[in-house]
């Protein structure tokens, strides 16, 4: 694949911002097909362990596209397909509780399944997907473990919300770096998690 043919791909997981970051410096098929599979991923072990492996492979590349990812979330044309997809999932959700399924729910949890209403599930299912993606990316970013990464890592923390940067902060106490410094940069706002 050529480079111009790449760009389309990136801006639909990245969005519009992407291009401005792919004139920053070149960025391969092979490393964006790493940063979309490790996006887009299923969360079985083995397959996220070797997406990751993958991703860092092309880290230095990727860096600044998974910060923006980790600070903008998902790009709308990729959320607009997701929903898409949710559509055909609303409809066999009903189409499941229609046949009057035993769920060994007690009252309260079958009230609330069966309650739902459609504009909310979309929303709550959203906001996962764009939760998700945005975690992935923190975990790149960690993963990666480069100085610009963990730059990246401090800038989206300093400008997040208190729920992004308690996941970052989450993602960083696990991955338990050698060198200690990402918590040390982002001590200034949070609590150092890796005393």
């Amino acid at each position: 694949m050529k480079r111009s043919a790449c760009i389309p791909l990136l801006a639909v997981l990245l969005g519009t911002g992407a291009s401005a970051a792919w004139a920053a410096g070149p960025v391969s098929a092979e490393a964006l097909d790493a940063l979309r599979t490790f996006v887009l991923t299923d969360c079985e072990f083995g397959e996220q362990v070797s997406a990751l492996d993958a991703l860092r492979e092309h880290g230095g590349q990727l860096v600044p596209e998974l910060e923006r990812l980790l600070a903008d979330g998902p790009a709308e044309t990729l959320l607009e397909e997701f929903t898409n997809s949710l559509e055909q999932r609303w409809d066999e959700r009903q189409a499941f509780l229609e046949t009057g399924p035993q769920l060994g729910l007690d009252s309260q949890a079958l009230l609330d399944v069966t309650t739902l209403s459609h504009d909310a599930f979309l929303e709550r299912e959203r906001r996962r997907f764009d939760l998700g993606c945005r975690e992935r990316a923190a975990i790149g970013l960690a993963g990666i473990g480069s100085p610009s990464s963990w730059r990246a890592l401090r800038r989206v923390s300093e400008q997040a919300d208190p729920t992004l940067r308690d996941m970052i902060l989450r993602i960083l106490k696990r991955s338990r770096p050698a060198e200690r410094g990402p918590t040390r940069m982002l001590r200034g706002r949070t609590r150092n998690y890796n005393n």
